[in-house]
């Protein structure tokens, strides 16, 4: 049980350690420098359903909703070297308008690493506060298997 409780532990320190880490790289892309680029490729990556949980009355039931999500591929160039990305936003980019094929797009990338870089600056709250949340509730499921058990 001891094991158990201290991979719980871990998995929520983990998710917290995480979702304060994307806040902070979705935050700090407000100042990155922006740069010209290009679209390659763009489209949407769609989901539709698929995944199983439990109903209310214990059976086994079946997520029916679907979303999507915005992809592209761009190009831009920082002083003169030509780079290639395809992150759209530090965040979940659901309903986010798909960026036209070979369009000219504002590219924000890190001045330190400059292969680096988004379409969408932030703060993108969403995915961090899910993941501090999900570390949340491992942190109750251990608080109660510790007052079950007594440990």
């Amino acid at each position: 049980m001891e094991k158990a409780l201290i991979r719980i532990k871990t998995i929520e320190f983990l998710l917290m350690i995480f979702a304060v880490l994307i806040a902070f790289i979705s935050i700090s892309t407000l100042c990155w420098t922006k740069a010209d680029g290009r679209v390659e490729r763009s489209g949407e990556g769609r989901y539709n359903g698929g995944a199983f949980n439990l109903a209310p009355n214990g059976n086994l039931g079946r997520f029916s909703g679907s979303f999507s999500w915005v992809k592209a591929e761009y190009t831009y160039s920082v002083h003169g070297e030509e780079y290639r990305g395809n992150l759209v936003c530090f965040c979940f980019p659901i309903g986010m308008k798909v960026p036209e094929f070979y369009s000219v797009v504002n590219v924000y990338y890190l001045p330190s690493i400059p292969s680096v870089s988004v379409l969408h600056r932030g703060p993108h709250l969403v995915g961090p506060l899910f993941l501090l949340f999900i570390g949340l509730g491992f942190r109750a499921l251990r608080k109660r298997i510790q007052s079950i058990v007594g440990a």
